[in-house]
């Protein structure tokens, strides 16, 4: 499980209070005494997975000190309803697992905040008047984009609304629901374009001090590394101190597992020396921007939109047009729109084939085939496939599941052989959507004896009836 995941989301924290923008920059020193700023690298756990009490006294217990402020043990625990949700889903050794990286973000989050105040005030970070133009400019757009977001995310809340939506179905539409309010909530964490400003300033100095790796925000590129020996620099001066080796290992340890994603470096070359900061990137052409252009698509415009990028862009930006596009089609007309849809994309199936000599890229694709209810061609093309080795194979076989019928239960049977290690007893799922059957597994593979006895009943069955 990566650190990144489940629990957590890898952002910045921004500055407290909002900046009179339309105003000059105002004289420094008396700006730092009312604008307050907390520039942070920080996976920040949402507000209900915080602690609600510090009743036992093992979690009164002080951990850490940083600048003379205690922080104790019950700060970093998780509250009971996380905790037994958590046990709830995963196993034993993964909770374990999860429970150390919550601790260690929240730990990492009460050390470094205060640290890098203290920093950001005893540096000039302050911005001119063209910069606080510039980065306004950005952030309105931003705003539009969060407002279309909210539109979006009201029209993709319809699909779980229609009676006949099949449970996996459901998740995928979820899914995109709980992505949507995710952005929509960072889009809107920003405060103000001075404090944008601010925050990278500060993280272009740390990366030009140390170098190292570097992730991703929400908006500016994270110096991951550059983090980590700051702090190493202001342990070694006293500004925090941790109370044991373990509260040490939980700390350090947080730095020392995170596996990225990191950027490449080389491949980007300068990512702050030199660079144009984010807000002059936020071009009306970029990838967010081009978010806005399917809001108000007809469904006709959304086949267009999703044919024409979904080799461009990333999968989860491609299924909200997707479901906004399934929320469209329920009617007659609509089911005419789907099975259109469905042959243009056996026809872009079929050129890209003859381009790239396989179907590896084309997941996507396969995952769409199902809403779409191209039973027939999900069947010809499950047929095509030697191994579900790849991601295409095993999306053909869930559309199946989710658009195929009783009687495709002897051929899904029959592709249990095509199940590889990595294809997650993939046939096993589709079978079940089907019938409602839960059917235990052989090892990590779909059990084909299982089925074909459960098959062979059900068919003695019908004959008596």
């Amino acid at each position: 499980m990566n650190l990144a995941t489940e629990h957590t989301e890898l952002t910045e924290k921004k500055f407290n209070e909002p900046a009179i923008l339309n105003s000059q920059v105002s004289n420094k020193k008396a700006k730092k005494q009312h604008l307050k700023i907390l520039p942070i690298l920080i996976f920040i756990i949402t507000s209900q997975l915080f602690p609600i009490n510090c009743k036992a006294e093992e979690n009164k217990k002080v951990i850490a000190v940083v600048m003379d402020k205690e922080i104790f043990a019950c700060d970093i625990e998780p509250n009971a309803t996380i905790i037994t949700e958590k046990q709830n889903q995963l196993a034993e050794k993964q909770f374990t697992h999860w429970l150390k990286q919550y601790k260690g973000a929240l730990l990492t989050r009460f050390i470094i905040e205060p640290l890098l105040q203290q920093y950001a005030d005893s540096n000039d970070f302050d911005p001119n008047q063209n910069e606080l133009d510039e980065c306004q400019k950005a952030l309105i757009r931003i705003d539009t984009l969060a407002n279309n977001q909210i539109q979006i995310l009201s029209d993709i809340r319809k699909e779980l609304e229609y009676p006949d939506i099949d449970e996996y179905w459901k998740k995928n539409v979820e899914h995109a629901v709980k992505s949507l309010e995710r952005q929509i909530e960072s889009l809107n964490s920003h405060k103000s374009a001075e404090n944008e400003i601010r925050f990278w300033k500060l993280n272009k100095e740390l990366y030009e001090t140390y170098g190292g790796r570097v992730t991703r925000g929400k908006l500016a590129y994270i110096p991951f590394d550059g983090h980590k020996e700051f702090l190493t620099e202001q342990q070694k001066l006293g500004k925090f101190n941790l109370a044991d080796e373990n509260i040490a290992k939980l700390f350090w340890d947080y730095y020392a597992e995170y596996t990225g994603p990191f950027v490449d470096t080389e491949y980007n070359g300068p990512l702050f020396a030199g660079s144009k900061p984010w807000w002059l990137k936020y071009a009306p052409e970029d990838r967010y921007e081009e978010q806005l252009n399917f809001v108000n698509s007809t469904p006709e415009e959304l086949i267009i939109y999703l044919l024409d990028r979904w080799r461009k862009m990333r999968i989860d930006e491609m299924k909200y047009p997707f479901v906004l596009f399934i929320s469209k089609t329920h009617d007659e007309q609509g089911q005419r729109l789907r099975n259109k849809f469905a042959e243009q994309i056996m026809n872009e199936l079929d050129e890209f084939k003859k381009i790239h000599h396989g179907l590896h890229d084309c997941c996507l694709l396969a995952s769409f085939l199902g809403p779409l209810g191209a039973r027939e061609q999900i069947v010809s093309l499950i047929k095509e496939e030697k191994m579900f080795s790849c991601h295409y194979g095993p999306e053909l076989v869930i559309s199946l599941g989710q658009c195929g019928t009783i009687e495709d239960v002897p051929f899904l049977i029959d592709c249990i052989e095509k199940e590889s290690d990595g294809s997650d007893a993939v046939v096993n799922k589709s079978l079940k959507l089907i019938t409602g059957v839960e059917m235990p597994l052989r090892g990590s593979h779909t059990d084909k004896e299982a089925w074909q006895k459960w098959w062979e009943s059900q068919r003695n069955l019908r004959m008596k009836n």
